[in-house]
């Protein structure tokens, strides 16, 4: 392999575990529920990554001084190296919703991403 699973099971994120959303999408269809809307964002994520890479660059010394510079260039590596592995689509990341189907068999859902994406007036 790569050894890039390694590496941010070692110095980023130990003891985590990021399954695929097949394995994902398995065990919620196993415990009784069902997805009702799946959206991939990979391509908003690629778009996170970087932001927090150049927020990075441009606090360099003072993430050095704060975290040392291992951490420091375990973590400019670990962002720019995601935010490319996003871009090229190496790396996925979905947002899952699930529901328990009421007696019925109906799972009352909106048919739209609206309710998440229109502003609301508050």
């Amino acid at each position: 392999g790569s050894g890039i699973s390694e590496f941010v099971e070692d110095y980023v994120f130990p003891g985590g575990e990021l399954a695929h959303v097949s394995t994902v999408n398995e065990a919620i269809a196993a415990a009784g529920l069902e997805v009702v809307d799946a959206e991939s964002l990979r391509r908003h994520y690629a778009k996170t990554l970087w932001h927090w890479t150049e927020r990075l660059e441009a606090r360099a010394d003072d993430a050095r001084s704060e975290v040392g510079e291992e951490r420091f260039r375990i973590w400019r590596i670990y962002l720019a190296g995601s935010a490319h592995a996003f871009d090229r689509g190496w790396l996925s990341l979905w947002q899952l919703l699930a529901g328990k189907p009421l007696a019925n068999g109906s799972l009352p859902h909106p048919l739209t991403r609206d309710y998440i994406y229109t502003p609301r007036a508050t």
